[in-house]
């Protein structure tokens, strides 16, 4: 199956309610990232010692059973550095992580691999300024093929939406929607301060997000990503 990576932007930006459903949401739509051993989304935040605390989870069925349970005890044997989950990188490799942590991680995480039959996981990341964190994670089943260098451009410019969907979540929760357009950029209301600027300029966003969701998507992925901004 195809990553329609559009498809996993419009989950970002779904109305669920809690952030364990806008996860699952984000995981189904990214499956075909599933590379033999499972996917999981969580949203947490790190502690000074390098301990997460994790906010929100959700896990694909097909995720080997206890693998976050063993990823973190083996994590802790080296100390948990919070550089293996920072969102330092918006697109980034577990192996290649723990090989600029140190010796130390490098070797634990090969080992935590070995066993369970994984070559590598692919990690996409995002965080607040408030420290709040989000990541997608696929680990990959030895002898399946990386993920291609398009997908990953792709994942990259995904992290953005991701990102600015964990903002626009929590400023619903304290603020009102300030204008509401239909998909051909017409203003069907607006708060009284909204100027001429702001309102042509949100007509525009509506009007390139409309055209990036339809057959763009398919035909041209790439351009449709660029098209909506996250």
């Amino acid at each position: 199956m195809r990553l329609d990576v559009i498809r996993a932007i419009e989950a970002c930006y779904a109305g669920e309610v809690l952030d364990a459903g806008w996860l699952r949401g984000i995981v189904e739509a990214l499956a075909p990232l599933d590379l033999g051993i499972g996917m999981f989304a969580q949203v947490f935040r790190m502690d000074p010692d390098g301990r997460r605390r994790v906010e929100a989870s959700f896990e694909a069925p097909s995720l080997c059973a206890g693998i976050l349970d063993r990823v973190d005890a083996s994590f802790s044997s080296f100390g948990r550095p919070p550089e293996m989950w920072a969102a330092t990188e918006p697109v980034d490799f577990a192996l290649r992580r723990a090989r600029r942590v140190g010796r130390a991680a490098r070797r634990e995480v090969e080992r935590l691999f070995a066993r369970e039959g994984v070559q590598d996981t692919l990690g996409v990341f995002a965080a607040e300024p408030d420290g709040l964190s989000a990541v997608v994670a696929a680990p990959i089943r030895v002898g399946r093929p990386l993920p291609a260098p398009q997908t990953l451009h792709q994942l990259k410019m995904f992290s953005a939406h991701l990102g600015a969907s964990m903002r626009l979540r929590r400023a619903l929760v304290a603020t009102a929607p300030e204008a509401l357009l239909d998909p051909a950029g017409r203003l069907l209301d607006a708060a009284p301060g909204a100027g001429r600027a702001d309102r042509e300029s949100l007509a525009d966003a509506v009007r390139r997000l409309d055209r990036a969701r339809g057959p763009l998507r398919h035909s041209d992925p790439d351009e449709a990503i660029r098209l909506w901004q996250g």
